[in-house]
């Protein structure tokens, strides 16, 4: 990848995944310079507020391990500095760790300025160049073409064989009850 100006590519753990209520409690930055130059590191955060257990069971940071660390705000010049005149990178990028450091940011006083900062979400051209529709599903699953899409019938045949196909690809899913499902699908 030719680089312009320096790109700071991000990831954020957090409290949960709302940008407005929820807090960053962990930030991994790694800076790339235009000539290959790296800097890495990740900052450990007190998010000021209990994290759920919920989320601690996805990236297993817990209050004991953050009641003694800085806060966002504290830390908030080092991060703005950090960022200054690069460009950003992540997964989902745009959707969440973006949103949530602008708020960061704006509870710690600061103004983020990203006029001119240019993102690339490695979360947004995985799914352009693997497509998550039904066609592909059916693509995947069924080991055939969709023909007939956007019939309801056909489609709804469609999910139905791809449902099936899920759960014999990957057989956790087809040992699950239907309350398993409906929880792991999130309906």
């Amino acid at each position: 990848m030719k680089l312009e100006r320096p790109i700071c590519s991000i990831d954020v753990e957090s409290t949960g995944t709302d940008p407005v209520v929820d807090r960053i409690i962990q930030l991994g930055i790694l800076r790339v310079s235009e000539d290959g130059w790296r800097m890495e590191a990740c900052f450990l955060m007190n998010p000021g507020i209990p994290i759920p257990p919920r989320s601690t069971e996805v990236h297993h940071i817990t209050d004991a391990m953050v009641k003694d660390m800085p806060t966002f705000k504290q830390l908030s010049g080092e991060f703005r500095d950090l960022f200054a005149g690069c460009d950003l990178a992540g997964f989902n990028l745009a959707r969440f760790d973006v949103p949530i450091i602008w708020e960061e940011f704006h509870r710690a006083g600061i103004q983020w300025d990203l006029t001119g900062v240019r993102g690339v979400d490695a979360g947004a051209i995985f799914m352009k160049m693997q497509p998550r529709t039904l066609d592909a599903a059916v693509k995947t699953y069924c080991k055939r073409t969709h023909k007939g899409s956007h019939d309801a019938l056909v489609d709804a045949i469609a999910t139905w064989e791809v449902l099936q196909g899920q759960a014999e690809a990957h057989p956790n899913i087809g040992a699950m009850t239907m309350d398993e499902l409906h929880a792991f699908s999130r309906f």
